[in-house]
């Protein structure tokens, strides 16, 4: 560059006051994402649980990273009513994880849907938590992991998910 990094923030910022702004940073733009139709009778589907809240078995046995994670895993859910029920660890770097730690259900609400297939609100809930994070993740990692995930769900029968986000 010809120009410090000082004098260049000054040039830019002077465009920006004359409705000219200009980075230096490149600007990705992304496709956008289709939006589902909407569920219209969820008595009728069976219903996923995901999460990108890192929740994962005690001891992150499949080495999830807290930041610029790739993957994802499925865990089961059978037998279970409650997260509660079985050792959860929660890998993120993103948010507090010491309320999903001591209360998993806040970010995989499993009490809540199990009471919901009871009551016949839900057909049925899928036996699989999906899970990943994606903290500083790079773009194309998470387009692959939720296409993978996607795919995988579209596979078991699942016709909806409810998607717990951070």
């Amino acid at each position: 560059m010809d120009k410090s990094g000082a004098e260049r923030a000054v040039d830019m910022l002077l465009g920006k006051m004359k409705g000219a702004l200009a980075t230096e940073i490149r600007v990705e733009r992304f496709e956008p994402a289709a939006v589902a139709p909407p569920i219209e009778n969820l008595n009728r589907i069976t219903l996923a649980l995901g999460t990108t809240a890192g929740i994962v078995p005690r001891g992150n046995p499949d080495g999830f990273k807290f930041y610029r994670n790739n993957q994802w895993r499925k865990y089961t859910l059978e037998k279970l009513n409650s997260m509660k029920e079985t050792a959860w660890d929660a890998v993120h770097g993103g948010y507090n994880t010491s309320f999903v730690k001591e209360n998993p259900n806040f970010a995989v609400p499993l009490d809540v849907c199990r009471e919901m297939e009871k009551e016949g609100s839900i057909a049925r809930l899928h036996g699989q938590l999906y899970m990943t994070t994606g903290v500083l993740a790079q773009i194309p990692d998470m387009e692959r992991v939720g296409k993978e995930m996607a795919s995988d769900m579209m596979a078991q029968g699942v016709n909806g998910v409810l998607l717990v986000s951070t």
